[in-house]
């Protein structure tokens, strides 16, 4: 399949906008995802119980913990989901244009105030 710059510029705003997320999310949870080794024990990490679901609850304000549990959860889902969107791209275009995308959504990053790999992706030297 012919890749044309709509495609790729999509794809990269794409990429830009989850992985500004996930560089969010680590910031506010405190959890620094720059090296393999620390974002394989941030996703393996069990997640601790929410407390009580019933319908009283509902009426009651959110807490702290809570949204803390939340923002882990989908920071864990953000990571999984790149990694098979970056696999997918391998897959169907290659491995130096996929490259070449996390490159410069790394380097979007950068220029939004975000520290070198803030974001997870492992471009580091």
């Amino acid at each position: 399949m012919p890749i044309n710059d709509a495609f790729l510029g999509h794809l990269g705003s794409s990429l830009e906008a989850l992985n500004v997320r996930i560089a969010r999310l680590a910031l506010a949870l405190d959890v620094r995802l720059e090296d393999a080794n620390s974002l394989l024990r941030f996703i393996n990490q069990p997640t601790p119980p929410s407390g009580d679901h019933s319908t009283t609850s509902l009426h009651k304000s959110v807490t702290a913990e809570h949204r803390a549990i939340h923002k882990r959860e989908e920071l864990r889902g953000l990571l999984v989901l790149r990694y098979a969107l970056q696999l997918r791209c391998i897959h169907e275009h290659g491995l130096a244009l996929t490259h070449q995308l996390m490159v410069q959504t790394e380097e979007y990053l950068v220029r939004q105030g975000f520290r070198p790999g803030a974001g997870g992706m492992g471009l580091g030297d």
